[in-house]
């Protein structure tokens, strides 16, 4: 998949507000693909409200005490998905209706935007509902956090490259390129260049296992090509 530089251009707030200046996001270690989508977006498109969103860093804490928004917005923080603030899906009465990412999107007025919204209501699915595939962005993002230690400003920058990806892929509406080759042939090609090598019968198995998921992976994009299914989007697969 490739990209421009091209920025996608995103609505501004539909209702006036105080700006209030920020310096940084704060979301809990461990994130999830909820929260990076939110931030993903609210950095995008919170600059009218929340001045320096763009330019924010994200700082990733354990047991973020709730202090209200106020007491956030006066240090220039914000608070995802833990604070008990605006955008902490677990002080709502809904929980199962709602997501951090969701909530941002109301916030922010971006719920009219098609895209945008096509990747929330994905967010909100893969956060709330069972089922979530083990190739699909949420999925691997959860495999990450228990993987790697203390990675969670690594796994942030790779989740949001991703994003990135899927949000202009949706917005430009790309077409496959010349040549583009398909999830299993590049991880056809790795297995023959050596970048899998398996030593024992637990590995073989694993990367049996593999292929297996990417290939049911591709499988579910070229179903839902053919029958579109309106609760189901799937454009978090890795295919």
């Amino acid at each position: 998949m490739t990209t421009t530089n091209t920025a996608v251009p995103v609505p501004v707030p539909a209702q006036p507000r105080i700006p209030v200046p920020v310096t940084e996001a704060l979301t809990h270690v461990g994130a999830h693909t909820d929260e990076h989508v939110a931030i993903y977006f609210w950095q995008m498109g919170g600059e009218r409200l929340f001045p320096g969103a763009a330019k924010t860093r994200v700082e990733f804490v354990l047991d973020l005490a709730p202090r209200g928004d106020a007491a956030f917005d006066a240090d220039g923080k914000v608070p995802f998905g833990c604070g008990h603030g605006r955008y902490d899906e677990h002080n709502t009465k809904e929980r199962e209706k709602t997501c951090c990412a969701l909530l941002v999107a109301q916030d922010l007025g971006l719920t009219h935007d098609k895209t945008v919204m096509r990747i929330v209501k994905e967010a909100l699915r893969c956060d709330t509902k069972p089922g979530v595939k083990v190739t699909e962005l949420p999925a691997i993002t959860k495999v990450y956090n228990r993987r790697l230690k203390n990675a969670d400003s690594f796994i942030w920058v790779w989740c949001k490259k991703a994003l990135k990806c899927i949000h202009h892929y949706l917005y430009y509406t790309y077409g496959p390129a010349a040549n583009e080759k398909t999830l299993v042939e590049i991880f056809e090609a790795l297995v023959q260049k050596g970048h899998f090598n398996p030593k024992t019968e637990v590995e073989t198995k694993a990367l049996a296992n593999l292929r297996k998921h990417l290939e049911a992976s591709m499988e579910r994009r070229r179903k839902l090509e053919m029958n579109p299914d309106p609760e189901k989007d799937y454009i978090f697969e890795l295919s």
